[in-house]
């Protein structure tokens, strides 16, 4: 800054004193900073808030900065609010709050100085930054249920399910799910907006891992964890049963292996009888036995009439149960 004063002369002489002190800026307002760049999002239905930074100006046009003013407009053509909140040098962030979730806003910034701290170019105006368009919003929360449909197995097929996860403010575009073979890498097997996907035409029995994600227009989600999947399904029905022993002490019954498994191993046999009343009891645990003998009360149960069926699991569940023998 510079002093100035000025005094007059003629042929008689000098002015009786010189003019008042002027000041003078050998500077210039700052110039155009970049634009703010984005911090962090925390997306609530009317109360979201978008924390945006910057780069201190190393351009203080002839004058060390004193501050910034932040503009924020609606996105939607409304004009920035003059001169926008102000902000001492020294901070290179700030939190606006008190916005709508999903909304656009746009942001721009500018540097001043003495200069305009003391009004000194009123004709100047503040140099401010490109705009930066935000969205109050974040990419999607991480998919934590994610599961293989437990009412739909069918063998050489994988049906999977999973809930949406918060949209974090922006509403969930897609959906995308990838799967390998146990090699580690995965690829890209489906990419659409319902919460299902039915992976056909795969080998019967094998098994096939999955991982999902959501999309928003602010960006992808995580990945949720790994999903072990086996394109198999429940054994199906006993069709063969037969009578091995009847006594007055014991009625033994035989079975076989139903002609569908489910493309994995049988764990158990699960039987059920009832005791002349037509009323079936609780299922009894047979083990992988394929005859199953069952002790007679005597005496008093001479003639009477028992009945017997037959149903098998494997780690998807249990089959239906046989026809009565």
């Amino acid at each position: 800054m510079y002093h100035f004063r000025v005094t007059s002369r003629n042929e008689v002489g000098y002015s009786l004193g010189p003019s008042d002190l002027t000041e003078i800026y050998a500077a210039t307002y700052p110039y155009k900073m970049d634009k703010v760049t984005l911090v962090i999002v925390v997306p609530d239905a009317y109360e979201s808030t978008i924390e945006v930074a910057w780069v201190d100006n190393p351009h203080d046009g002839g004058s060390p900065i004193i501050g910034y003013y932040l503009q924020v407009n609606n996105g939607f053509g409304s004009p920035f609010v003059e001169p926008g909140t102000d902000i001492l040098f020294g901070t290179n962030s700030f939190e606006v709050p008190d916005l709508i979730a999903g909304a656009t806003y746009n942001f721009r910034i500018a540097a001043y100085n003495l200069l305009e701290a003391d009004n000194s170019f009123d004709d100047d105006e503040l140099r401010f930054s490109e705009t930066t368009t935000l969205i109050a919003a974040n990419v999607p929360d991480k998919i934590t249920d994610f599961s293989q449909s437990l009412f739909d197995y069918v063998t050489g097929e994988v049906h999977l399910e999973w809930v949406a996860p918060a949209n974090n403010g922006s509403p969930i575009t897609s959906y995308t799910v990838t799967r390998d073979v146990g090699s580690g890498v995965f690829f890209v097997v489906h990419e659409g907006q319902d919460t299902f996907f039915f992976d056909l035409g795969l080998t019967r029995g094998d098994t096939y891992n999955y991982k999902v994600k959501a999309t928003n227009v602010i960006g992808e989600s995580e990945e949720s964890d790994v999903l072990v999947t086996t394109a198999s399904e429940i054994p199906g029905k006993i069709l063969t049963l037969f009578i091995v022993l009847e006594s007055q002490d014991a009625l033994t019954i035989g079975y076989a292996a139903p002609p569908q498994t489910g493309d994995m191993p049988l764990t158990k046999y699960l039987v059920v009888s009832d005791d002349s009343n037509f009323v079936m009891g609780t299922p009894e645990d047979n083990g992988l036995d394929l005859t199953f003998t069952k002790a007679i009360t005597q005496p008093g149960s001479e003639g009477k009439i028992y009945r017997f069926r037959v149903a098998v699991e494997n780690a998807f569940g249990v089959g239906p149960y046989s026809d009565e023998i």
